[in-house]
């Protein structure tokens, strides 16, 4: 499984689970700047699931003033506590936010070959979806009926 939710928590002794797990080279990750448009609607989106969060401007690059971003990362991974041998794909779709005075990283959406993990769903099942580190995506819709493919 992939993705580790809030019940791995222990809210009483303060004691976190935290699991190694390693990216494969090649992973990719693209950053979008937001329109202002688009910021007010994921703004809002946001706020309905969790009001304590705020989405904050990032600096990409040190010289750049701070701006929104979607950051799309498509990437393979392991972990020993995925009790298989091969590698996990799975694409996220992250914005950046700020709780009180801490800031992070939030998943507003992912899939991923394998059963997933995470707060909102709990479980989440998987989809047909690989990524080569030759640069090459491909999966199946959820009838198995077509075969999307696309190259980067």
């Amino acid at each position: 499984m992939t993705g580790m939710p809030l019940l791995i928590y222990n809210p009483y002794s303060n004691v976190n689970f935290h699991a190694p797990f390693t990216i494969s080279p090649k992973s990719l990750y693209i950053n979008y700047k937001l329109e202002p448009e688009h910021i007010s609607i994921i703004k809002k989106s946001i706020k309905e699931k969790n009001p304590d969060f705020d989405m904050v401007p990032i600096k990409i690059k040190n010289s750049q003033e701070p701006k929104y971003f979607l950051s799309l990362n498509i990437y393979n991974c392991t972990s020993p506590l995925f009790l298989k041998d091969n590698k996990i794909t799975r694409f996220e779709i992250n914005t950046y936010v700020k709780d009180g005075n801490k800031n992070g990283t939030l998943i507003l959406d992912y899939i991923s070959n394998s059963l997933s993990m995470d707060p909102v769903n709990l479980f989440k099942e998987r989809n047909s979806l690989y990524y080569h580190k030759s640069g090459e995506i491909y999966g199946y819709d959820k009838k198995k009926k077509y075969l999307h493919q696309s190259r980067i």
